[in-house]
């Protein structure tokens, strides 16, 4: 126990001021952490195109987008089966806390956009890959309970962007 000459009250003082030292050095590593790089190709199933289909064999319900910065936000640039590049589907910017975007997510020209919320989920284990899910619904406002046309879609980093702007195609 620590006495009460003062000494124990220093040593308390050392620790904080030591702990407080380290904590302010890795806050940048934290703060890096907390905002996850979204760049790269990253695909997967779009459960509301794979119900619809009954052709969802080769690659044909996949969604893909290479995912690239655009200012402080990120774009999504849709490609094709063909591995060619699109149009800007996706646009997210960093909501809250850090750990969520918000956006929109246009998949096919003369439709309304969907509203996007999306999260990286981390799996369980050394070797589980990262995966984007993405949870929307039309309309002006993200609202997870209204009857319209939802949409969701888990998608995985399969590599590296390839689109790097929607106006000039790189394929």
């Amino acid at each position: 126990m620590f006495r009460a000459n003062g000494r124990g009250v220093k040593t308390i003082m050392r620790i904080s001021l030591v702990v407080v030292c380290v904590l302010a050095a890795a806050a940048p590593a934290l703060a890096a952490l907390s905002v996850p790089s979204l760049g790269g190709r990253w695909q997967g199933p779009n459960y509301r195109m794979a119900a619809k289909s009954p052709e969802c064999n080769n690659g044909a319900c996949e969604l893909t987008l290479d995912i690239v910065p655009c200012g402080k936000d990120w774009c999504g640039i849709e490609v094709g089966r063909d591995d060619k590049c699109g149009t800007t589907a996706l646009k997210l910017a960093v909501a809250g806390d850090g750990d969520q975007l918000q956006g929109t997510l246009s998949l096919a020209a003369g439709t309304e956009p969907y509203v996007i919320r999306a999260h990286i989920v981390t799996g369980d284990g050394p070797d589980a890959a990262p995966r984007l899910s993405l949870t929307g619904d039309t309309g002006g406002e993200f609202r997870i309970y209204r009857r319209s046309f939802p949409f969701h879609a888990t998608l995985a980093r399969i590599g590296d962007a390839v689109c790097k702007d929607a106006t000039k195609p790189v394929s």
